[in-house]
C-alpha cells in the first residue's frame, strides 16, 4: 500500500484518521509490511506484502477467512489436473478470471459451460468499463472502489482505461495464487499498473463516507452473507453523485432461488457462500441502501448468445418496486425490461443469465436508460465496447487475428 490512500480510509472500529505506524518497510513501489495505527482509538492493522487487512479479528472475519481459504482449494469442477502456478504469464493478460480446470469441465454434457461462461463474463466487463468511462468523465481524479476483485483483473483493467483513476481492489482473500498477492507477482510490473488492495469484511465500513466516486462489484454480491449490510456501507462510503456498477446472476421467479442453480450444492459444499437473487430482490437491496436512481438490464441486451430458451407470461408481475418517476413519466420501455426478467427460462441451465445494475443516490442515470433502450445507441455501445476487449478462450488455439464475432483484440 502507498501511505496517501489512508486519507480516503477509517478505522473500522471507529471510523477514526489513519496513520502509518513507525515499523514501515518499503519497496520501490510501496509499502511492503508494518503497521496502520488509528489516532483514535488506537487500534492497529497490519500490512503484509503490500497488501492492508483492515478489519475487525472478531468471529466472522475468522469465519470468512475459512471461506478465503476454500477458494484456495476448491476446484472449479471434478477432476482437476492444473493450477494456476502451471499457466504462462501470459494467460492472464486475456482471461477474466483465470480458471484452473477449463480443460476437465467445459464441454461435457450436462455440465455448466465454463467457456461460456468466462466469454460472458469478458463481454460485461467490456461493457461497465466503458460505462464506467464514461460516467466518470468528468472526475479528475476518480476514486474507485473495486469489491471481490480474487486476482485483481478488473482492477488492472480500471487502472489502464479510467485516466488517472485511484483504484482500492477488496477481497477477503490474500494469497498468492488466487487473490489479492496475485496482482504484484503478475500484474503490476507486466502491464505498468498500480493499485491499493485491502484485505477486509465487506460488511464493516473502512472508506469515509462520501469517499469515492464509484464502486464496481463484478459478480460479487451473491456471495456475501449479508448482501443489504455490504451495500448499505457501500453506499455510505459513496459520494451522493457516485455510481455503483455491478454484475449479478439472476434466476427467474418460478424456481427456489435458494436451491436452484446447479453449482450452488457444489460450492457450498466446500465453504464458500453461493446465494442467488431474483432481479427484484436486488432493486430492493439497492434502494433499502438509499440508492435513488436504480436501473437494472438482462445481459441479452448487449449479448444476445445468452437469451433465455423462452418466456412465461405468468411469471410477469402486475406491480414491480419501481420508483414512481418511471411510470409517472410514462417510461415503459424500463418495465418492458422488467417483465423480460420476471419471466424468462432456461430449459437448460448451460450459460449464465446476468443482469446489469446502475445505481446512484442523487445522480439521474437517465442517460444509462438511453444505452440500453434506443436499439441504435445499444448497437453502437457493444460494438465500441469492443476496444476494451481481453477475452480469449484458452482452449481456442491462439491466432494472430480474432475469429468473427469473437471478443478477441489486444489492449492498447
Amino acid at each position: 500500500m502507498r501511505p496517501e490512500i489512508l486519507d480516503v480510509l477509517c478505522c473500522p472500529e471507529c471510523y477514526g484518521e489513519l496513520e502509518m505506524g513507525p515499523d514501515a518497510r518499503s519497496d520501490a513501489l510501496e509499502v511492503v509490511d508494518g503497521t496502520v495505527v488509528c489516532r483514535a482509538c488506537g487500534e492497529t492493522y497490519g500490512i503484509d506484502r503490500g497488501i492492508l487487512t483492515l478489519t475487525r479479528d472478531d468471529a466472522e472475519w475468522r469465519e470468512l477467512q475459512r471461506e478465503a481459504k476454500s477458494w484456495r482449494e476448491v476446484p472449479c469442477g471434478p477432476d482437476v489436473t492444473r493450477s494456476l502456478g502451471d499457466l504462462p504469464d501470459d494467460f492472464f493478460d486475456d482471461l477474466p478470471v483465470p480458471p484452473t480446470c477449463l480443460d476437465a469441465i467445459a464441454g461435457k454434457e450436462g455440465e455448466f459451460d465454463l467457456r461460456r461462461y468466462y466469454e460472458v463474463e469478458g463481454h460485461v466487463a467490456a461493457w461497465n468499463l466503458d460505462v464506467l468511462t464514461e460516467l466518470l468523465a468528468d472526475a479528475e481524479a476518480p476514486l474507485v472502489f473495486d469489491a471481490g476483485v480474487q486476482t485483481g483483473w478488473t482492477s488492472r483493467l480500471l487502472v489502464q482505461h479510467l485516466p488517472h483513476s485511484r483504484v482500492i481492489a477488496n477481497d477477503i482473500n490474500g494469497f498468492d495464487d488466487r487473490g489479492l498477492g496475485f496482482a504484484k507477482r503478475r500484474l503490476f510490473a507486466r502491464h505498468g499498473v498500480y493499485f491499493e488492495r485491502v484485505l477486509n469484511d465487506i460488511h464493516v465500513r473502512n472508506v469515509k463516507a462520501g469517499a469515492l466516486d464509484a464502486v464496481q462489484a463484478c459478480m460479487t454480491l451473491h456471495h456475501y452473507a449479508y448482501p443489504q449490510r455490504a451495500l448499505d456501507v457501500l453506499a455510505t462510503a459513496l459520494r451522493p453523485d457516485g455510481v455503483f456498477v455491478s454484475v449479478e446472476p439472476i434466476v427467474h421467479l418460478g424456481v427456489d432461488k435458494h436451491v436452484n442453480e446447479i453449482e450452488t450444492e457444489y460450492w457450498t459444499a466446500h465453504g464458500i457462500r453461493e446465494g442467488s437473487f431474483y432481479f427484484t430482490d436486488l432493486y430492493q437491496m439497492l434502494t433499502n441502501a438509499g440508492f435513488g436512481d436504480v436501473r437494472i438490464y438482462p445481459v441479452a441486451a448487449i449479448d444476445p448468445a445468452v437469451e433465455p430458451d423462452g418466456y412465461d407470461a405468468r411469471l410477469q408481475l402486475p406491480f414491480y418496486p419501481m420508483p414512481r418517476k418511471y411510470v409517472d413519466r410514462g417510461e415503459r420501455g424500463h418495465k418492458s425490461w422488467f417483465d423480460r426478467m420476471a419471466s424468462f427460462r432456461f430449459d437448460a441451465f448451460s450459460v449464465p443469465y446476468y443482469v446489469l445494475i446502475y445505481a446512484s443516490k442523487d445522480r439521474d442515470l437517465d442517460v444509462v436508460r438511453e444505452w440500453f433502450e434506443d436499439e441504435e445507441v445499444r448497437r453502437g455501445r457493444v460494438e465500441r465496447s469492443k476496444r476494451y476487449t481481453f477475452y480469449v478462450d484458452p482452449l481456442r488455439p491462439r491466432t494472430d487475428e480474432p475469429e468473427p464475432g469473437s471478443w478477441l483484440l489486444g489492449l492498447p
